[in-house]
């Protein structure tokens, strides 16, 4: 019988342990809740281009998980203004309270051309933290990178950011 060097051994409990790891970060636990973890809040920057008001749900009653999120914002600049409207799917990753979230959708702004191209519907992507309150109302905090995306002429990326304070209820 063919002996197997102790090195060799360690190597392999060492990689095993070290894989099984890797995967034990990405599981998720549901958290089941009696209500949706709806919330409204403010958010400067992000979808709503400069500031909007939204609201954010999960589908189902879990505090992570698929949710949408609909808001309404707008500005008046030397006497020109615009309104926006962004809609989001996005998905929360995480428990107890601390969340990455995930996002995509479009801002709706008319009034507002921001790349020059015509058009006034953008794309956006959500990448960030959230806390909220676990099971219970209280208040909400995000802060995530939210780029607005060009449609028109080959695409065009407009890197943004968002921060957000809110009631969870």
């Amino acid at each position: 019988m063919k002996r197997i060097p102790s090195k060799k051994i360690l190597f392999s409990v060492l990689l095993m342990s070290f894989s099984y790891c890797l995967t034990a970060q990405g599981i998720e636990r549901p958290m089941n809740t009696t209500q949706n973890a709806s919330q409204i809040y403010f958010e400067l920057g992000g979808a709503g281009i400069i500031y909007s008001f939204n609201y954010d749900g999960r589908f189902g009653k879990k505090e992570n998980g698929l949710g949408m999120r609909a808001g309404i914002g707008g500005a008046v600049v030397s006497g020109d203004g615009y309104f926006a409207i962004p809609l989001q799917l996005n998905y929360l990753l995480g428990t107890r309270g601390k969340y990455f979230e995930i996002g995509g959708g479009a801002t709706f702004a008319p009034g507002i051309d921001i790349f020059d191209n015509g058009t006034t519907t953008y794309g956006t992507l959500s990448l960030g933290f959230r806390k909220q309150p676990l099971g219970k109302k209280g208040f909400s905090f995000r802060a995530a990178f939210t780029p607005l995306i060009g449609f028109a002429e080959g695409g065009t990326f407009l890197p943004f950011a968002g921060v957000s304070w809110g009631y969870r209820f």
